[in-house]
């Protein structure tokens, strides 16, 4: 990795995407701001993005889940992460592919999900920090996540 790449920016960071439910509709964003901060009780923080629905809905719920993405789902980031649920559909692109854990949905093929509550909403500049409470999980297949590192290497981000 080159010497002008950015100290925060050479460490792999994981594809996780966080799903969010209104009214029966689903909206998915990807996050790579993402870290588990307490064990006992097992707390996540979540960067959360501004202004997004995923933004919108997490606030309003309080609840998501956030899901593991595999290397095999790359074709995810660009739906997922470079459009925005408040003018793409993003409900209607992926439902072939979702199920549902109570009223939340997951992709089915997802690495595995955490549900997640808010416990704690810090605004910040451009994503708030949101520390959560682990509710439940599920590993659902084995796989090799998702990273910033392979989306490099696919010329999928820069």
């Amino acid at each position: 990795m080159s010497l002008r790449t950015r100290p925060w920016n050479r460490v792999p960071q994981t594809i996780y995407s966080l799903s969010t439910t209104v009214d029966g509709t689903v909206n998915m964003n990807i996050c790579t701001y993402v870290t588990p901060i307490t064990m006992d009780p097992k707390r996540i923080i979540v960067g959360v993005y501004h202004g997004t629905k995923t933004w919108q809905n997490f606030k309003r719920t309080g609840e998501g889940l956030l899901q593991i993405i595999g290397e095999h789902q790359p074709h995810l980031v660009r739906a997922l992460g470079k459009k925005t649920g408040l003018e793409y559909d993003k409900h209607r692109y992926l439902k072939k592919s979702v199920s549902y854990q109570k009223n939340l949905a997951y992709l089915t093929d997802c690495l595995g999900y955490i549900h997640l509550k808010v416990h704690t909403w810090i605004p910040e500049s451009d994503h708030d920090i949101v520390v959560c409470d682990v509710v439940s999980w599920k590993n659902l297949r084995e796989g090799t996540p998702l990273t910033t590192t392979y989306l490099k290497e696919h010329n999928i981000i820069r």
